[in-house]
């Protein structure tokens, strides 16, 4: 499976009653870019789709990640780390570490990539270059991709 960033325009009758042209990004897990935009008019049923259609005008994958979801009415943020390893010889690489982090604030997504990076079992260096909102709504997983997820993670 593979990730995807899917942006999509419909119609949502706001509070007041009238009718606005919105624009919505969402991440999911498919296959191909076929099946993202099937899978996303599959989620997207109930929010108003059905009686006024959805377009869907932008598929793009998405490099590999880690996925924290601590506060679900939070914000997604996209944090970009990197691991620092020094060799033998005394050279230091950098590796990327791509976080999407969903909390109440940036500080908080921040604090959420400093316990993810700290836990890691080689107990790395690390540095943390950028916290930046994301315009995500939602991360759709399938069920089978958040049963091996939770697999390769012990819930403490």
């Amino acid at each position: 499976m593979r990730f995807f960033e899917v942006k999509v325009k419909y119609i949502r009758p706001m509070d007041d009653g009238i009718c606005k042209k919105v624009s919505e990004t969402y991440v999911l897990d498919a296959e191909s870019f076929g099946d993202a935009e099937e899978r996303i008019g599959k989620e997207l049923v109930g929010h108003y789709v059905e009686e006024f259609g959805l377009d869907v005008t932008g598929i793009r994958p998405m490099p590999g990640f880690l996925f924290f979801r601590n506060d679900e009415d939070g914000k997604f943020y996209h944090v970009l780390a990197f691991l620092l390893e020094t060799d033998d010889t005394g050279k230091t690489a950098e590796s990327p570490v791509t976080m999407l982090i969903q909390e109440s604030d940036a500080d908080k997504a921040m604090e959420q990539a400093h316990v993810a990076m700290s836990s890691h079992p080689m107990r790395l260096d690390y540095y943390i270059k950028a916290v930046k909102e994301t315009k995500i709504v939602d991360v759709f997983w399938s069920a089978e991709e958040l049963d091996r997820e939770l697999e390769d993670f012990e819930v403490k």
